[in-house]
């Protein structure tokens, strides 16, 4: 019965946004060394992912507060970790606040494509503003070319920052610059809010990021 389970799952993730990427993206040295996100000493390691104590981009650097691993048609699709100034088990403590934040997402799954994350991304949003997004939808829409820009495979790392002396979020993949999103506090709730939200994603992952046993 788990077999046809999990078979039927990856039927479902590879047809839901029109099939799988299968190419392993490593992250080249020179794309590490050109990254101006530096990272501190591996903390733990979830999923094979060692995600690093801390993460420092410009003058910010933030500590790691927790991480989980978000699950889909029962098959574990990325880890997410989420960085802050100091640890805070609080959710709606972390959403609100102004302060510098980040999430960083690591793809696990060689099924998982662009298509696929701009769809969970997207739903997550909805999630979080409890479907009012037409007064962001243009900052969502820029979010969502995170993404859908260009292909993505198992390995991608994809990091979210919000600046608040900028007003916005600057996103990198595998180390290099993506974009700049626009959008001030009220964009960071509902990004945040995806993982963190009353209606996250994946409640389990909210755990983890919280730093909290799952029970």
């Amino acid at each position: 019965m788990k077999n046809l389970i999990y078979l039927f799952s990856v039927i479902i993730l590879l047809t839901s946004c029109g099939g799988g990427n299968e190419n392993n993206n490593n992250i080249s040295e020179a794309i590490k060394n050109d990254s101006p996100i530096k990272s501190g000493k591996s903390e733990i390691t979830l999923e094979g992912i060692k995600l690093p104590s801390k993460l420092t981009l410009d003058s910010t650097s933030l500590i790691l507060n927790g991480a989980g691993v978000r699950n889909k048609f029962h098959l574990k699709v990325y880890v997410a970790a989420l960085y802050l100034p100091s640890k805070n088990s609080n959710p709606v403590d972390i959403i609100n606040k102004d302060e510098p934040q980040a999430v960083v997402l690591h793809i696990t799954s060689i099924l998982m494509t662009s298509g696929n994350m701009s769809k969970y991304i997207s739903e997550g949003f909805f999630r979080s503003t409890g479907g009012k997004v037409a007064p962001i939808q243009k900052q969502i829409d820029l979010a969502l070319t995170i993404f859908n820009s260009e292909p993505v495979s198992k390995n991608d790392k994809f990091e979210m920052f919000y600046i608040p002396e900028e007003r916005g979020v600057k996103s990198y993949k595998n180390g290099k610059f993506l974009s700049f999103i626009p959008g001030g506090l009220e964009f960071k709730k509902a990004m945040f809010g995806i993982w963190l939200s009353n209606d996250p994603v994946d409640e389990d992952l909210k755990t983890g990021i919280l730093g909290l046993e799952i029970k």
